[in-house]
């Protein structure tokens, strides 16, 4: 009852349709594009990995496993659901950013209490940064430091402004 009256609000219906434009615009655009080679060894690695492999024997990677340990789920939800890896892919970082979006929104909103227009613009903008603006580099490492590191940046400035918050809010994030 309470998401009703909640979406009895203009400004969060006006909100929402946006947010969805921008996530159709964005699944058109990578829909079009060639995956980028880099994510598509990852996930290779990554499915590799899961199937037992190690890094000198199976392959050879430079980077650090963590971002192995990131693109599993994709891998899961591919084969969980038989779907296409890149659409699962595509799916695991819409979801991301959407969780991200949501985690900054939290912030947004008491940062930008005065002004809930600048909380609507810079939520707008954030999205389209995560999930139109990437384009050839969607997925790739520094997309996902954008999506992980945004609600921590929020919350810094949060904190700076001289609010508190719960100790487990804050390890959460």
């Amino acid at each position: 009852m309470r998401f009703i009256s909640y979406m009895n609000r203009p400004h969060t219906f006006f909100f929402l349709l946006l947010l969805s434009g921008i996530c159709l615009l964005a699944w058109l655009i990578q829909r079009e594009l060639i995956f980028n080679y880099d994510v598509s060894w990852l996930l290779e690695a990554s499915k590799r990995l899961s199937a037992g492999g190690t890094y000198a024997h199976d392959f050879f990677e430079n980077n650090p496993p963590l971002i192995l340990y990131l693109y599993m789920p994709p891998l899961a939800l591919s084969h969980l659901f038989s779907l296409n890896l890149i659409l699962s892919m595509q799916i695991y970082i819409c979801l991301l950013s959407l969780l991200s979006l949501y985690l900054c929104s939290f912030f947004t909103r008491k940062i930008f209490l005065e002004k809930p227009a600048l909380n609507f613009l810079f939520l707008i903008t954030l999205a389209f940064i995560y999930l139109v603006l990437p384009l050839f580099d969607f997925a790739q490492r520094e997309h996902l430091l954008i999506l992980f590191c945004m609600p921590y940046l929020l919350m810094i400035t949060y904190r700076l402004e001289g609010n508190s918050m719960q100790r487990y809010h804050a390890a959460a994030i």
